[in-house]
């Protein structure tokens, strides 16, 4: 679980933070 300052980590964590922000639309 990351934040959006986590963005930089990688394309894996990036999906899952937008997962969560827009509510598990992907």
């Amino acid at each position: 679980h990351h934040t959006a300052e986590d963005f930089d980590l990688g394309e894996g964590d990036t999906i899952e933070v937008m997962r969560q922000q827009i509510g598990g639309a992907f």
